[in-house]
């Protein structure tokens, strides 16, 4: 169950400021796989019956897990939300309400990326399927990755195992905020900080967090 700290969690979603400059886009699943059920028997020796050593649950696109979408502009913010798929689409949406036109877009070789990528004025890509994680651009001489967003992936991941060991899908967009608020505010001194426990947060009741 979600904790009763959601309505803080909604007071850090910000003004989401638009993202100019070099601007990375990433995408990935968040959650880790369901504790396994405890069927009683303590000398069951089989783990791929549940759920653990084999390990038999699909990973990457085969997988149930939520799927979020990042966008960091380097030396600044920090938007992140829940999206439906991989597809053009799904991404779109963010994208134009994230981005400045005029940004330089760093993304993988994600088709939905190369077509949202053409309506800037440069695009740079890496291709992690071919494990091509960082490159100089030949043309530009810059150094391309999406480094930065999968380090707000990682801060992510951190503050789920560390302090929440498990969170809904349903909520995911809350917990992404909690993290976007603390990336964007990692420099801030500790009164500035604390300013947020002021600020104004809608209640949420218990029935619409729990269904």
């Amino acid at each position: 169950m979600d904790s009763p700290s959601a309505p803080r969690r909604g007071a850090m979603q910000g003004d989401d400021p638009v993202l100019r400059g070099v601007v990375e886009m990433d995408e990935t699943y968040v959650g880790g796989d369901p504790r396994p059920r405890n069927t009683g028997d303590d000398d069951a020796g089989d783990d791929s019956a549940s759920g653990r050593g084999g390990g038999s649950r699909p990973k990457g696109r085969g997988t149930a897990k939520p799927l979020l979408l990042t966008a960091v502009e380097l030396g600044g913010s920090v938007h992140a939300r829940r999206i439906k798929s991989h597809r053009t689409d799904a991404i779109a949406p963010a994208w134009r309400a994230w981005i400045d036109p005029t940004a330089q877009l760093m993304m993988d070789a994600l088709p939905a990326y190369r077509r949202i990528g053409q309506a800037h004025p440069s695009h740079l890509t890496v291709n992690h399927s071919k494990r091509q994680y960082a490159r100089t651009d030949v043309d530009s001489g810059e150094r391309v990755h999406v480094n930065t967003a999968e380090s707000y992936h990682a801060l992510l991941r951190r503050m789920v195992v560390g302090v929440h060991h498990w969170i809904s899908g349903k909520h995911l967009d809350r917990y992404a905020a909690q993290a976007a608020h603390a990336w964007d505010h990692r420099t801030r001194d500790a009164a500035t900080l604390m300013s947020l426990l002021a600020r104004p947060a809608e209640p949420l009741p218990f029935r619409a967090l729990t269904t």
